[in-house]
């Protein structure tokens, strides 16, 4: 008897399990573990496919929030064989997020040498705890080409993040693992647009603003200097456009320093909680880095403009103790697509993306978009445009 077994990150599985379930026939998987189904509580129950017998029975928990919720789908008849359920802690089948890498370095009973790139802190716990338990990971046994090994891609960039564990005297029952890089869980690929942009003040320009943002493609865009007290959300409806916008807004008593956020929907269905924390967190930070590394070429990469100040080297220090990077430094542009603020002959760059390190190779391009601007008493600040591309692919196993 030959099972097909495969692991998925789903994002959220409301209003998908039909989708899911159709993916498994076609790809004859019997047993999917799922992760980010975003659903609450506990719970049982059949996925039926019209009138036809094979069907699917999802099993799914999370730990009181949405926040690491998983599932399994198990094919019928095969179900019907589960006798008992322990739910014991979502984060067995959720996302591990480390990187073992290509080399065993000492754990040849657990790794076989056959991953991708290089291992990380959370590679070395998630090698120490196969080894401690008795697992060994299944993917680094067998041999594939790049597009069937790694789970993660992002334009040239991939990675290898997703592993199958089993207990090492029942390695040998498995026959093959392999990545299906033609199904995903939202398509091959999912590329996102976020921006930042200074309004000078939000009043009376929300509409605008979204019609912008519509024009130029960007799904999130953080605002600063919106000028409207307190803390709040709301919908900015364009006609009977089905594009609508969701709009987070946050101040700190007074009006100064207030910001927000504008959320494409249905992006914006996915917000599950909203912790307001500093409205400084996505403001102005008015320090110059220049172009010259100096010392911090794990933050900034060398394509900026001007000279450093005495904000930028803080700056530089921040991005650097809590192990960010500046992502406008890593890409090479002319000018008008470098420099966020004009007045005359003088251009000068004081925004900046700030990202985890490990996270960098996600992001495609950042941009200004010079064509678009908001205009105020300081002069002319240019909107900032910055692109992020995703792919998740579904890894499946076969043993018998």
């Amino acid at each position: 008897m030959v099972l097909g077994l495969g692991t998925l990150n789903v994002g959220s599985l409301t209003g998908r399990s039909m989708e899911i379930a159709e993916m498994l026939k076609r790809k004859r998987i019997d047993i999917c573990c799922l992760q980010e189904t975003r659903w609450k509580s506990n719970g049982v129950c059949h996925i039926y496919r019209n009138t036809e017998k094979e069907n699917y029975k999802l099993f799914w928990n999370s730990q009181k929030t949405t926040k690491n919720a998983v599932g399994i789908f198990v094919r019928e008849p095969l179900a019907e064989k589960v006798l008992d359920i322990k739910r014991i802690n979502s984060r067995l089948i959720s996302d591990l997020n480390g990187h073992v890498g290509e080399k065993t370095d000492g754990f040849d009973n657990v790794h076989d040498g056959f991953d991708y790139g290089e291992r990380n802190k959370d590679g070395n716990r998630i090698l120490e705890f196969a080894e401690s338990h008795g697992f060994c990971l299944l993917n680094t046994y067998f041999k594939k080409r790049l597009e069937r090994l790694t789970i993660y891609k992002s334009g040239p960039s991939a990675t290898q993040i997703d592993f199958f564990a089993v207990k090492q005297e029942h390695r040998k029952l498995f026959k093959n693992v392999k990545v299906i890089p033609g199904e995903s869980c939202n398509g091959p690929f999912m590329v996102l647009g976020l921006g930042t942009l200074n309004v000078g003040s939000l009043t009376g320009r929300s509409m605008e603003i979204a019609e912008m943002l519509k024009r130029k493609r960007i799904d999130i865009c953080c605002l600063q200097e919106t000028r409207w007290k307190s803390n709040g959300v709301c919908h900015i409806y364009r006609n009977t456009e089905k594009e609508n916008y969701k709009l987070f807004w946050n101040s700190q008593k007074t009006t100064k320093n207030a910001v927000g956020i504008f959320v494409r929907e249905p992006l914006a269905e996915k917000v599950l909680d909203i912790k307001r924390i500093n409205s400084r967190l996505i403001s102005d930070l008015n320090g110059h880095v220049g172009e010259k590394t100096d010392g911090f070429d794990n933050v900034h990469d060398g394509f900026d403009y001007g000279e450093r100040n005495k904000d930028g080297n803080r700056i530089l220090e921040f991005a650097e103790s809590h192990g960010f990077c500046l992502l406008n430094t890593y890409f090479k542009k002319r000018l008008e697509r470098l420099t966020i603020y004009k007045s005359g002959p003088s251009a000068t760059q004081i925004d900046f993306f700030a990202v985890k390190q490990e996270h960098r190779k996600l992001f495609k391009n950042v941009k200004v978009i010079p064509g678009e601007s908001c205009e105020y008493v300081a002069g002319r600040c240019r909107f900032f445009n910055l692109i992020c591309s995703l792919q998740k692919s579904v890894a499946i196993s076969r043993f018998k």
